[in-house]
């Protein structure tokens, strides 16, 4: 919400209209007095002033575009000596600082009327940089002063600041930034600015009141960084200031004056469109604070109510929104209906919100069902809303801002985006399909989008809960049936030619990894375990395959299509991710594909996913930031396995480490079991000799893997011995040739420390101790058959 658009209560008459304030005051002249400074006889300002009157005289009237600019240089150049000499002014001084202020603020207020910082954007920045170093330079040590003015100085520096304060507001809604605009030359100017506002807001009695000769300074810095956190690139500078925690601070002041708390809420409301910054506010509490202060009945200004609703609705998940159902009908009525009144009213604005700033809230809310379908059909608003005419409402929409794309201006542009991913949204249900095919001029648009995206849109933020343009529109033509085909397109753009001919070989089955990007780190913790297997499997995961945002979709419908198992990890995020339900929606309803979800810790099933997945076995990890259980990763593994299709089974040996069937040793084994006094006995020796003619001393792991499947081995037996080869296999079965049941008694702790919830069980022990004590056998009469190279 921009602080221009700020509404006046009718209760509150003057209080809220900061901006019209300060530029009230900027033509009234502030003559002070401050007892004990007496006169100088000659001032050492007078040469300033002269220079000063010269420049008055020059900019009566403003002439080309090149001569204003030149003018606002000068006037910058010209403020900044008027700034250094504040320390030297003396008493009679003070009328010409007032008057020659005036003279340099004047000039800007005039050339902004030309339209001048709006028509060109790089001359705005520069200039904006140029008034911000201003404040950089001068108002640091006057803001960290915490006690009042009390020389003639400050009075002068800090009423320079008010009306800087102001054009620095008034310019940065014409600036576009950059990411690195707000480096670490500006850090300390903003801890100082938070550091004076908290002290302010605490040692302030807030009253109602319009006779107070300017506005503090504190509210002036609080409308610049309103202004300020209206872009969202500006974001992250400001949480790593410190805001995240100090705004929620300044909320909890429950005396504040809805003219005092309004850009407070604005900010918050800027913070939390960013992921970061929602983030951060929930950190600190920041829905219980703003419930608090809706409870204690503090808040009168309308305005105020429905940015602390939409505060809430982007700091909450739809699960939270959906376990809290008081009011959540009346906040997405409200929702609507100012989209609906922004669509008609100059630049998109309605009641001090761009039309931009709903739209994102309901394409996050839009990924509940519920929710969802509450706004196409039961929404109160006026005129009255049906599915029909809020279709067509976000349709048309979309074509006027996909008319401005050309202009490159951010702000289009992110509601451009907003709109494409409610549409996408909208795609999802088959009942609106009809309404949307219909309309032939959207269709040529997302058609467009999907084919020159990167000629169209600048880069800029976009927050997780929206995808790129090209990931709307392939995903509302791919919903729609008007996607191109995906049927045709041959295996090569799979895979490298080397891997195509590995595959066809190999014929291993192609596991496919769908996962949100916000769980990218848990993600790659599952490739790593894959990977392991890759003797067995084939693995496609978008980081591997997809090398250019261009082709995104193409190539994970081409993964989808010659995959035999997704493995889908489900978490919050990814049940909130259009493209993850997407993705879900083509290989199951299309294509019938298996599954595996890998569920991070106890998410809400969405209704879509559940219809779809309930059949499969899955797996679950809890507390998926610290290291993988070994028990977990054995299921897991195993799991994969399992759910591979028969067909690959037989012919890959896919049981893995539980169940594969090894060529190294022939079938028949011996088998040695406990008897009542304890003892070993040996039942069906057999021939000990390698098919492969492979000495022991010469295993790999991958043989030692092998040698515990054949023999059926608890695979955590396997693990907790961790034998890296043959030799030190044989060395171990020396030491356990005649004690064994000491060893038992050794192991068995250590392996309930390391497995708690399982026990190491006497004839699984002894199983593993009979085989290795045959695998030193072998090893003898494979020796005495003439093998010298051991």
């Amino acid at each position: 919400m921009s602080s221009n658009d700020s509404i006046t209560s009718e209760s509150e008459p003057a209080e809220t209209i900061i901006v019209s304030e300060i530029e009230y005051k900027l033509e009234k002249p502030i003559g002070v007095f401050i007892p004990g400074i007496e006169s100088q006889d000659i001032s050492i300002c007078q040469e300033l002033f002269a220079k000063l009157e010269h420049f008055k005289q020059e900019t009566t009237t403003l002439s080309t575009v090149e001569n204003n600019k030149e003018l606002l240089n000068q006037s910058i150049s010209l403020w900044n000596e008027l700034w250094q000499m504040a320390n030297y002014a003396n008493q009679e001084d003070t009328h010409y600082f007032d008057i020659y202020r005036g003279v340099v603020v004047k000039i800007f207020m005039d050339i902004n009327e030309t339209d001048l910082f709006n028509n060109d954007t790089d001359f705005s920045r520069e200039k904006f940089f140029d008034y911000l170093d201003l404040l950089n330079r001068h108002g640091i040590q006057q803001l960290a002063m915490s006690s009042s003015t009390n020389t003639l100085a400050d009075v002068i520096i800090e009423s320079n600041m008010h009306r800087l304060l102001y054009i620095l507001s008034t310019l940065c809604d014409s600036v576009v930034f950059i990411d690195s605009d707000m480096n670490n030359k500006y850090s300390l100017l903003l801890n100082v600015m938070r550091d004076y506002v908290g002290k302010q807001l605490q040692s302030t009695t807030f009253e109602s009141s319009t006779n107070e000769k300017l506005t503090p300074l504190y509210q002036c810095i609080l409308l610049f960084l309103w202004h300020l956190s209206d872009h969202t690139i500006v974001v992250p500078y400001l949480l790593h200031a410190g805001y995240g925690k100090n705004v929620i601070e300044w909320l909890k002041h429950l005396t504040l004056t809805d003219a005092v708390r309004q850009p407070v809420v604005n900010i918050v409301f800027n913070l939390a469109r960013h992921d970061d910054g929602a983030d951060e506010l929930n950190k600190y509490e920041a829905i219980q604070t703003i419930k608090q202060m809706e409870q204690s009945h503090c808040v009168r200004e309308r305005t105020i109510l429905l940015l602390n609703t939409m505060i809430l609705a982007l700091l909450s998940t739809p699960n939270q929104i959906k376990a809290d159902p008081t009011g959540t009908n009346a906040i997405l009525d409200q929702l609507l209906q100012i989209a609906i009144n922004a669509s008609t009213a100059e630049k998109y604005r309605c009641n001090g919100f761009h039309i931009s700033e709903p739209l994102v809230v309901l394409v996050k809310l839009f990924v509940d069902d519920i929710t969802f379908d509450y706004v196409m059909n039961h929404a109160k608003t006026t005129p009255p809303s049906n599915p029909t005419y809020t279709v067509k409402l976000f349709s048309n929409l979309l074509i006027s801002f996909y008319a401005t794309l050309p202009e490159k201006n951010h702000l289009e542009q992110f509601t451009f985006i907003a709109l494409s991913n409610i549409l996408w949204s909208i795609s999802f249900h088959e009942v609106y399909h009809e309404l949307l095919t219909q309309h032939t001029e959207l269709m040529n648009i997302m058609q467009n989008v999907a084919l020159y995206e990167s000629e169209l849109i600048i880069e800029q933020y976009v927050p997780r809960s929206m995808q790129n343009v090209k990931k709307a529109a392939d995903g509302i033509l791919f919903n729609l049936g008007l996607e191109i085909s995906v049927a045709s397109m041959a295996l090569p753009y799979l895979f490298t030619e080397q891997q195509q001919q590995q595959h066809q070989q190999q014929k291993k089955p192609l596991v496919m990894l769908s996962y949100s990007h916000t769980n990218s780190s848990f993600c790659d913790k599952i490739l790593e375990l894959l990977d392991q297997k890759a003797d067995l499997l084939d693995i496609w995961i978008d980081k591997r395959f997809c090398k250019s945002s261009g082709d995104v979709w193409e190539s994970i419908a081409r993964g989808i299509k010659n995959s035999d198992l997704i493995i889908c990890i489900v978490s919050s995020e990814y049940l909130a991710s259009k493209a993850c339900r997407q993705e879900v929606i083509y290989a199951k309803d299309r294509l019938n594909k298996r599954f595996l979800p890998v569920y991070l810790g106890r998410p809400e099933i969405s209704e879509w996913l559940d219809i779809r997945l309930a059949e499969y076995k899955y797996v679950r990890f809890q507390n998926t930031h610290l290291p993988l259980k070994e028990d977990k990763v054995e299921e897991f593994l195993s799991t994969v396995i399992e759910s591979i299709p028969p067909e690959y089974q037989p012919d890959t040996n896919l049981m893995g480490t539980h169940h594969r069937s090894s060529p190294i040793f022939d079938q028949t084994i011996t088998i040695e079991i406990i008897k009542s006094d304890g003892n070993l006995a040996t039942l069906k020796p057999t021939e000990l000799i390698d098919k492969r003619n492979k000495s022991v001393l010469a295993w790999t792991q991958d043989d030692i893997y092998d040698w515990f499947a054949q023999h059926d081995i608890c695979p955590y037996i396997r693990d907790m011995y961790q034998f890296k080869t043959g030799a030190q296999m044989i060395a171990y079965a020396e030491c356990v040739k005649d004690e064994w049941q000491k060893q038992y008694d050794r192991y068995a702790p250590r392996y309930a420390r390391r497995y708690p919830h399982k026990e190491l069980l006497e004839h699984e022990f002894a199983l593993f101790i009979s085989a290795l004590r045959q695998l030193s056998g072998r090893c003898i009469l494979f020796l005495s058959s003439g093998d010298k190279t051991l």
